[in-house]
C-alpha cells in the first residue's frame, strides 16, 4: 500500500487536474507538475462503474499498490489515476459479479500501457 505521504489530498485536484491526459482501455492518468518534491499519486473510482464501496477500495487498493511498484521509475511529478469504463468481469463464459484476478490483470496492463506512454513523453 503506497504511504500517505505521496497520497495527494483532496483540496488540491482543482489545481492537478489540468495536467497532461494518457488514456488506455480502462483507466486515465492526468500528470501535473509536482506538488512537493517527490511523486504523488492519487486514484478516483467513481460510483458511476462500480456501486459497492467494496468493490471501489480493492480497484483503489490494486492502483495504488501498481503505482508504489512503479514509483521509482516515474518522472517526478503528480499523477490523478480514473477509472473511465467498467472492467469486464468474465470466467467460462459466465458473467459473475465481481472477479479480483482478471480485474487485477486488466489493470495491470492497463497501467503498463499508460506507463509506457508516460515514459516516451517525459524521458
Amino acid at each position: 500500500m503506497l504511504s500517505s505521504l505521496f497520497r495527494i489530498s483532496k483540496s488540491f485536484f482543482p489545481q492537478v487536474t489540468k495536467g497532461t491526459h494518457f488514456s488506455g482501455g480502462f483507466i486515465k492518468i492526468i500528470v501535473s507538475s509536482p506538488l512537493t518534491n517527490h511523486s504523488s499519486c492519487a486514484v478516483i473510482v467513481s460510483k458511476k462503474y462500480y456501486k459497492r464501496a467494496v468493490q471501489r477500495n480493492y480497484i483503489r487498493r490494486t492502483i495504488y499498490d501498481l503505482f508504489q511498484k512503479q514509483l521509482r521509475y516515474l518522472p517526478k511529478k503528480t499523477y490523478v489515476v480514473m477509472i473511465i469504463k467498467k472492467i469486464p468481469s468474465e470466467t467460462n463464459g459466465k458473467k459473475i459479479f465481481f472477479n479480483k484476478k482478471e480485474i487485477k490483470n486488466y489493470l495491470e496492463q492497463d497501467m503498463q500501457h499508460v506507463i509506457n506512454l508516460i515514459h516516451k513523453k517525459y524521458e
